[in-house]
């Protein structure tokens, strides 16, 4: 009886973890921007705020993009 073959690794898993990388990075530096923008123009917690609501739908779009 031959022995079943094994099932072939993922061949996309760089992708996957480019993207996914990528996509931390989006949210990560549009809160930074956010921060910034509070720490220099003194506008409370709405410029970080708004920094990672641009973020999220930055991310979104990446993900239609796909």
């Amino acid at each position: 009886m031959p022995k079943p073959k094994k099932a072939p690794p993922a061949k996309n898993w760089m992708a996957y973890l480019a993207f996914s990388t990528e996509l931390i990075a989006i949210l990560v530096i549009w809160a930074i921007l956010g921060h910034l923008l509070d720490k220099y123009g003194g506008t409370g917690p709405w410029g970080f705020l708004g920094g990672l609501l641009i973020g999220v739908g930055h991310v979104l779009w990446r993900i239609m993009r796909l």
